[in-house]
């Protein structure tokens, strides 16, 4: 699937540009860890770890069958997943899309941060909380103006099932 990353947007009076702006998922400069991983034994008995990476691959499918989606073995409110980028950014947007058809995801906490270390929540700002509605995908946090080189997802009914996530900085020069 063909994914547009970047838009450029910028305003022209009498020949003279006076704002250029990229928004840009900014996901690729991150490392992705979670609390643990989930290892899914295939049927011919080849194991397949489910790592945290596999949530910053560009692939938002999400589908059970590919298991291309991050998973922890963790359940419930200790389970979490960290996006550690590799500078500040601006953020505009922060899109989760879950595994299809689980709603384990329901309840789990959005945080940005400077630093933040894997369950470690101090000086953290919740951006919000996912509520699970069938099929929903993805979930979708807006209009932020935040700085930041952290994401972490926290929590939710069950182990959290991630297919990709998506940062979004934009700057405008």
């Amino acid at each position: 699937m063909l994914q547009i990353h970047e838009v450029l947007l910028f305003v022209i009076i009498q020949g003279v540009v006076f704002a250029a702006c990229s928004r840009k998922n900014i996901v690729p400069q991150g490392t992705a860890t979670q609390i643990d991983t989930y290892r899914h034994i295939q049927e011919n008995g080849v194991p397949i770890d489910l790592e945290a990476s596999r949530a910053i691959d560009g692939n938002n499918n999400g589908l059970y069958a590919t298991l291309d989606f991050s998973h922890t073995d963790t359940e419930g409110s200790t389970a979490w997943w960290l996006l550690t980028l590799n500078k500040v950014y601006l953020i505009c947007e922060i899109k989760v899309y879950c595994r299809v058809s689980n709603d384990k995801i329901d309840g789990a906490n959005i945080w940005v941060g400077i630093g933040l270390s894997g369950g470690n929540y101090n000086g953290a700002v919740n951006i919000g909380t996912i509520k699970y509605e069938s099929e929903t995908n993805p979930y979708v946090f807006s209009d932020l103006k935040i700085r930041t080189s952290s994401v972490q997802i926290q929590g939710g009914k069950g182990s959290l099932q991630l297919a990709e996530v998506e940062v979004f900085e934009i700057d405008c020069k």
